[in-house]
């Protein structure tokens, strides 16, 4: 069968989204915040009920709380009880690769030119590589996308109203992020009435229907928020998240800094866009000032919020980065000219992203055996499996980035310390989970306080506590593997 001919343009354009898709699918990293997701989904499917109290843990057992993303959760239930964790993986993938996809369409009709679009779709991948992991941001990441594609595409169209209503209802009931899809109509409601009042006066930044358009989407999205489960609370959660979080060091949450991967590369970012600009010789407009400004600055908040710089920035600079391409090429740019080999190119991406799916990524002999893994090397699937299999019940004590895990293979009389909700915990438990962690003075006493039975533990973990309680004779190895090791009370407690 003879192959169809294609132009270049689409290789250029699927490169990103392909390239996001093998990076997310082969990442196999253990997913923190993943598995007590997916735990509240399982229990709202059993019960058909909103979880808004604790049922995972026995130090907040029956507190009530915000949970912002349900829907998701319920998504990832469905996921598992589907297709098991590697569907999961897939549509991560998928999600990410979309969100990028999108980033390059948009750089692309901004610009005009495809390498280009290319390259700044990898420079988004780059940027937010630290942040694609196994998530629910991977919804939140989509539909920014959809929504920033829908305010460049049609910013005096009435549709974009209807697309902005739509991506924050489910956004609001998805994520944490929910106030971007108020701030991007808000951005471009003062980008396009500051642009008409300095074209004709201020009479017209009020007639200009850009602006009326970008306005009224912003007042749908402020008010669509609110449509979930709990409005009167609508940011208790994510205002719970970033303080608590940055509070007790959780590290994507502290301030961006060059010693970290996702730091240097926003820097590095910024540092290019500098350059970028007046050697384009391109003016920027008032959305692209007003894009790379707000997330430049919410960028520099928290490493967590590098990603959307990252998927906002390549569509403001599309247009400086194709000026400036077509300054230093010296002869003019000829129409593209449609081959077979392009095709096979376009086949050559779609084979390595089949390649590099869960399923089939073991068989990939690109990959190194590390990326060919089923399992994430620091998953303690023997350490669970020897708890499921024991018999034992109680109060299970184990890393803060395990207790989902824990939670949704532990699924009974096993309940667990502390999970990565950081913000349902108050400052007592929170306090407590650390003095034993470092065991500080008085901690078998917080132990026997709170009712502890079972000990698991991360070996790498840096702290003292497997050499405490090796040397302890209240506690009893049960289990040890080179990852986790287990210890059980070896009386019962006070």
């Amino acid at each position: 069968m003879k192959l169809p001919k294609t132009t270049m343009t689409p290789v250029w354009l699927a490169l990103p989204a392909v390239l996001t898709f093998v990076y997310v699918c082969t990442l196999v990293e253990f997913p923190v915040d993943f598995w007590h997701r997916a735990a509240s989904g399982r229990l709202m499917w059993q019960t058909g009920a909103l979880v808004d109290h604790d049922a995972f843990t026995f130090t907040i057992t029956g507190r009530e709380i915000v949970n912002q993303n349900w829907l998701a959760e319920l998504a990832l239930f469905g996921l598992l009880k589907t297709g098991g964790f590697p569907l999961a993986e897939f549509a991560a993938g998928l999600c990410y690769a979309t969100t990028i996809g999108i980033v390059t369409w948009i750089a692309w009709r901004r610009g005009g030119n495809a390498r280009t679009a290319a390259a700044l779709g990898l420079v988004a991948l780059a940027l937010s590589a630290s942040n694609l992991g196994v998530r629910t941001q991977a919804i939140a990441a989509v539909l920014f996308a959809v929504e920033l594609a829908a305010l460049w595409t049609w910013p005096d169209r009435w549709p974009t109203i209807a697309v902005v209503a739509a991506v924050e209802l489910a956004w609001t009931n998805v994520h944490g992020t929910f106030p971007l899809g108020v701030i991007l109509p808000g951005l471009f409601f003062v980008a396009s009435g500051w642009t008409a009042w300095r074209v004709a006066g201020l009479r017209a930044a009020w007639t200009d229907r850009a602006a009326r358009c970008c306005l009224i989407a912003a007042v749908v999205a402020a008010a669509a928020m609110f449509a979930n489960p709990h409005p009167e609370k609508t940011f208790d959660y994510i205002l719970g998240v970033t303080s608590k979080s940055a509070a007790r060091g959780i590290e994507e949450w502290l301030p961006t800094s060059m010693a970290t991967y996702a730091g240097a590369a926003f820097v590095v970012s910024v540092l290019a866009v500098i350059l970028i600009l007046p050697l384009s010789r391109k003016r920027l407009t008032a959305a692209e000032v007003l894009l790379l400004v707000a997330f430049a600055l919410l960028a520099c908040r928290a490493q967590r919020m590098v990603i959307w710089w990252a998927l906002a920035m390549p569509t403001a600079i599309a247009p400086a980065l194709s000026a400036l391409v077509a300054r230093l090429r010296k002869t003019p740019s000829q129409p593209e000219e449609r081959s077979t080999a392009s095709a096979v190119v376009l086949l050559v991406l779609a084979a390595l992203a089949f390649l590099s799916t869960p399923w089939t990524r073991a068989y990939n002999p690109l990959l190194p055996p590390a990326k060919r893994a089923a399992l994430a090397p620091d998953e303690p699937a023997a350490a669970v499996q020897f708890l499921k299999q024991s018999g034992l019940n109680g109060n299970l004590l184990g890393p803060m980035e395990w207790g989902g895990y824990l939670s949704w293979h532990l699924d009974g009389p096993i309940k667990i310390f502390i999970d990565p909700r950081i913000d349902f915990y108050g400052d007592d438990v929170w306090n407590d989970y650390a003095l034993i962690a470092q065991t500080a003075p008085g901690w078998q006493e917080t132990l026997d306080h709170r009712g502890v039975d079972l000990i698991v533990w991360r070996r790498q973990l840096s702290g003292p506590l497997p050499n405490a309680l090796a040397k302890s004779p209240l506690w009893k190895n049960i289990f040890q593997d080179d990852l986790a090791t287990i210890y059980a009370r070896t009386e019962p407690r006070p």
